[in-house]
């Protein structure tokens, strides 16, 4: 089939809609922060049972409500700005009427999570939806569209080059096609087909949406200005984004706004968007801590 502007269009009909969820706080816990609500959102390959042990874990432990989303693989890696944008309205719509409080704070988990960071932060200064953004967490993001940072960690450097000199081509659609091997247990066969039918689409929204510029690393170094407190959680045997990458991306942050709360944990040893199971007791200190600075 021949691809162009049509085709891609008659492709991507397939409508996604939020599907989040809503954890009510413990009333036997004291609130750690009043008025707050938490939005919990997940890396690519995880469920909604991965992603409910953190909203479980800001309801009953922080005495915080918290939502709960998972952005649909097929969205992310096909690099849609608009399905993104638009779930992104349906998510603010559902929290504006359901929360414990006005402020809220994102945490995201891995690249996939960031994406949906970006346009919530993005829409709450266009329509505040009577909600107020006082901080992020980023959880084991976010990461680079260029595998030269990959490259030179293994040389123990450091690179700050995110940008390709072409279409990504191995990071969006053959990732979505890797995912589906590890996680839904796909043939390899299968697997790379589903790559390559997802190969037209981010192929021609890359283009059509303006390039690198809506990649997390790429947005978080080059174009996000915003002023809430930022903490960033990373490891050093975190295979999925290099950690020598997101230290680049942290003193960037810094020296953008030396005035801005910039907080940051680098694990040891735990893996991709797997902290909390390694050290239970310093993750849930470093959240605490972290809002205590959230104005």
């Amino acid at each position: 089939m021949r691809i162009n502007s049509r085709n891609i269009s008659l492709l991507q009909r397939r409508c996604f809609h939020y599907d989040g969820w809503w954890h009510q706080p413990a009333k036997s816990v004291k609130p750690h922060r009043k008025d707050t609500t938490a939005l919990v959102l997940g890396w690519a390959r995880s469920e909604p049972k991965h992603v409910k042990v953190y909203t479980k874990l800001y309801a009953d432990e922080f005495g915080i409500g918290a939502h709960g989303y998972k952005l649909p693989m097929e969205v992310s890696f096909s690099y849609d700005q608009d399905q993104q944008r638009n779930l992104a309205k349906e998510c603010l719509e559902v929290i504006s009427e359901q929360n414990n409080g006005k402020k809220i704070f994102i945490h995201c988990f891995s690249n996939n999570g960031f994406i949906f960071y970006q346009h919530m932060s993005q829409l709450l200064k266009e329509n505040s939806y009577n909600l107020e953004m006082i901080g992020a967490i980023f959880d084991s993001c976010p990461g680079p569209l260029s595998t030269v940072p990959y490259i030179t960690q293994r040389f123990d450097k450091t690179s700050a080059y995110d940008v390709p000199f072409f279409f990504p081509f191995t990071l969006l659609p053959f990732t979505y096609g890797y995912f589906h091997h590890t996680i839904s247990k796909k043939s390899l066969s299968e697997s790379i087909y589903k790559g390559l039918t997802m190969l037209p689409f981010s192929f021609w929204n890359y283009f059509k949406f303006g390039g690198a510029k809506h990649w997390p690393g790429v947005y978080l170094t080059r174009h996000e200005q915003e002023k809430w407190p930022l903490l960033f959680l990373y490891s050093k045997k975190d295979v999925m984004i290099p950690h020598l990458y997101i230290s680049h991306v942290i003193s960037t942050k810094r020296q953008q706004n030396p005035s801005r709360i910039i907080s940051a944990k680098l694990f040891d040893n735990s893996a991709h968007t797997a902290h909390l199971r390694k050290y239970p007791e310093e993750y849930k200190n470093e959240i605490k801590q972290f809002l205590d600075k959230c104005s």
